[in-house]
């Protein structure tokens, strides 16, 4: 009898040990045409969310911003530990409820939006858009970039880690980060 018992257990620990991986599956990254596309659709709206972003950069250190139940949330470091503070921007509200933008980060005060991606181990993809005030890689990342095809390439020597960057319009560029 306890081995009629094992077996149905056994069955439903594999059914939520599946469903728990399926409901834990990174959203799927967007394509370079998607974000093309959504970058050129809402071009004047991103740069307003960029504006206020920088204005918010400007008072704290900005870590991400993304929006929650209770409205959009940005992340800054104080003192030394991360706090949640309440942005009160319609072009950053507007910014995050646009399909596939997920989260909105400060990277060495280029403003990056992330359009999906993830993975496993040592397989992972993540694309999306950045704004940066600059119409070419910064000149101290410059002799780390090689052209490739339309964009620019960053791989670190020894490992698979890879950044692409290719020009959009205006100040904004698509990025692939795989690692």
């Amino acid at each position: 009898m306890t081995r009629q018992r094992e077996k149905p257990l056994a069955l439903i620990l594999a059914a939520v040990l599946m469903l728990g991986l399926c409901a834990c599956s990174p959203p799927e990254a967007m394509s370079r045409e998607e974000i093309v596309a959504l970058v050129t659709e809402n071009e004047e709206l991103l740069q307003r969310a960029a504006y206020d972003i920088k204005l918010l950069m400007e008072r704290y250190t900005v870590m991400w911003i993304e929006k929650d139940a209770s409205g959009v949330i940005a992340v800054v470091r104080e003192n030394g530990v991360n706090t949640d503070k309440s942005v009160s921007s319609d072009a950053v509200a507007e910014a995050l409820s646009i399909e596939g933008v997920q989260k909105i980060e400060n990277i060495g005060g280029d403003i990056r939006f992330t359009c999906g991606g993830g993975g496993y181990g040592r397989e992972n993809l993540f694309t999306g858009f950045y704004y940066t005030e600059y119409e070419e890689p910064r000149e101290e990342f410059s002799a780390q970039y090689t052209r490739s095809g339309e964009g620019w390439e960053y791989t670190r020597p020894g490992d698979r880690a890879r950044y692409y960057i290719e020009h959009i319009t205006g100040y904004f560029y698509y990025y692939e980060d795989t690692y």
